[in-house]
């Protein structure tokens, strides 16, 4: 065999090695997250002036059992006065229920009763597999279920999420039609949610790494092996062509980790009512931090609308 055709078939088999192991870390970065103690979160919230009176303010802590019986550290943070108004809000990746505070703040100055919640695998729940809302979809329609259980079935029902909360938000109004004994909720605001998580990692690998997209596709087979989802399967736009729920998706428009452009395909795609806003210069997750007031003002008039 000639001296050529060797060094080729080396390199071959290199490249298939290289995108294996790759392929195995980026999966084990991606389900095996290194969450954010409460602890630095808080600390995070309170130097950004977001933390606002939530430490003295009345709360009741929980647990809520899953759909595969993983219990879910809960935070119920009641309004100020009387109200048949309830959102549920969730936090993004590696974060916990304290990367909610701010807008639990915001929807219980607007007279909603708030239940914030840790994750599976975050904050003081036990260590698990992320899934990217494979799973905590159906955590969140369980937190949609105890809802009704603890408080009554006449009560209204919202959901916040921001970055993975966002996304598994959307994920959950496609589970929640298979279980038509359950209301719809009120609303939804998404706030710098995914429409298809390959296609975030992609854009990570190109712009952070400089490595090819295509990479994600054999990382998603990996993913799928060895943790039973895959990254390509993880597609929360496809839940919105027959969602009737109104959604308010807010984005900054410097977000460089997930790019406006997915909010701006998920409204495209809902088949509700739907409102679209983008602020400037916000990075990700960033959109209240910029302008407070404009954020209070956007839910306030959405919540009006609906």
């Amino acid at each position: 065999m000639p001296i050529i055709w060797i060094i080729i078939f080396i390199v071959i088999v290199l490249v298939i090695l290289l995108s294996a192991v790759f392929s195995l870390m980026l999966a084990r970065n991606v389900a095996e997250p290194k969450p954010h103690s409460h602890e630095e979160i808080h600390g995070r919230i309170m130097n950004a002036d977001l933390l606002g009176a939530f430490d003295s303010l009345p709360k009741e802590e929980y647990e809520v059992r899953s759909f595969d019986g993983f219990r879910l550290h809960t935070v119920f943070l009641p309004a100020e006065q009387p109200s048949d108004r309830y959102v549920i809000l969730s936090h993004g990746y590696t974060i916990n229920y304290y990367g909610s505070v701010p807008y639990a703040l915001m929807f219980r100055d607007l007279g909603f009763h708030c239940v914030l919640y840790d994750s599976r695998g975050h904050g003081s729940n036990e260590r698990s597999v992320c899934t990217m809302g494979v799973s905590e979809s159906k955590d969140l329609v369980a937190e949609i279920e105890d809802c009704y259980r603890r408080f009554g079935r006449g009560i209204r029902i919202g959901l916040h999420g921001e970055s993975m909360g966002a996304g598994l938000q959307i994920m959950a109004l496609g589970e929640l039609r298979k279980r038509p004994e359950l209301p719809s909720p009120d609303f939804v605001v998404n706030d710098c949610g995914y429409a298809d998580l390959a296609g975030v990692l992609s854009g990570k690998l190109r712009s952070e790494l400089h490595l090819p997209g295509w990479l994600v596709r054999p990382a998603s087979l990996a993913c799928r092996l060895r943790y039973g989802y895959s990254f390509t399967g993880v597609r929360p736009i496809d839940a919105l062509p027959d969602n009737t729920v109104p959604i308010c998706f807010i984005h900054g428009d410097s977000d460089s980790f997930i790019p406006y452009d997915h909010s701006v395909r998920m409204q495209k795609a809902t088949g509700g009512y739907s409102e679209l806003h983008l602020f400037a210069g916000a990075e990700h997750a960033g959109s209240m931090r910029a302008d407070r007031q404009a954020y209070r003002r956007i839910v306030r008039e959405f919540l009006e609308k609906k």
